[in-house]
């Protein structure tokens, strides 16, 4: 790590569940996974320490890349709101462009709206797709690059491209989709999907339950919905919720919340 942060040029590194990286003296940045807690947070914090190497320009671009994110914990929200507070200033002379790169849903609302509430900070703006990101800042070669990052955070995080795109796909519309509406958006036959989720121990349920408890686990701690509202944003009954909580954390929805942050009525 502190050799990456001395000097990250032609280099990447894995901190926590974010591979961060730089292709050039102007360019860098990170691409993240999972539900990052604490201690993973402050690993990608400290080696966003090589941005500011003498071994870079004066100004870099930086791209970073959330769309694996599937939920941000509140304390993991901190230490990042902590550690870009304490930096603005450097971090505002040092970037000339910041492009997030966010899942759709309260992860990627959350995500966005960390540097708006810290008052006068350096550009940015946000994308919903890796790619758009790369073609903005990766020059001819965006593709290729973008492709070269992809393939190495599937490696290190060990989930295949077709199973995070999935997961994305999941996370943006899982309260109206089926494995045919999935199967069709990926370009597979339903079959191939199954197969593929079958290959990796879960399948197209498990993996809508698991996104529906991760949106209904942030709503619970961020907002004072009301858990039949929750539901019905996340695509199932009150009951159906309740179950679901029983079933993975072993407590009731309103339970969570009352361990978890928001007063909300039950």
């Amino acid at each position: 790590m502190e050799t990456f942060v001395a000097d990250p040029l032609d280099k990447w590194i894995v901190a926590g569940q974010s591979v961060v990286w730089c292709v050039s003296p102007s360019f860098g940045g990170s691409t993240t996974w999972g539900r990052p807690d604490v201690a993973a947070t402050q690993a990608v914090v400290h080696a966003f320490g090589g941005l500011f190497s003498s071994r870079l320009q004066p100004q870099v671009d930086v791209i970073l890349d959330a769309r694996r994110v599937e939920s941000v914990a509140p304390d993991s929200l901190a230490t990042l709101v902590k550690w870009t507070f304490e930096n603005r200033e450097l971090i505002a002379k040092k970037v000339r462009l910041q492009i997030g790169v966010i899942p759709r849903g309260i992860a990627g609302i959350t995500l966005a709206g960390i540097l708006p509430t810290l008052g006068k900070t350096h550009p940015f703006r946000v994308e919903h797709e890796s790619l758009d990101a790369f073609r903005v800042l990766g020059g001819p070669k965006a593709a290729d690059l973008c492709a070269e990052i992809e393939s190495i955070v599937e490696d290190v995080s060990g989930v295949p491209s077709e199973l995070g795109a999935l997961r994305n796909l999941i996370r943006d519309r899982h309260a109206s989709l089926t494995v045919e509406d999935a199967a069709r958006a990926l370009s597979v036959s339903t079959r191939s999907l199954q197969r593929l989720l079958k290959t990796h121990s879960t399948s197209f349920v498990e993996e809508l339950r698991s996104a529906r408890l991760a949106e209904a686990s942030e709503l619970l701690r961020s907002s004072d919905d009301k858990i039949s509202v929750i539901a019905s944003r996340v695509g199932i009954t009150e009951g159906a919720l309740t179950q679901l909580f029983r079933d993975k954390l072993n407590c009731t929805p309103a339970e969570y919340r009352k361990d978890n942050g928001s007063s909300g009525d039950a």
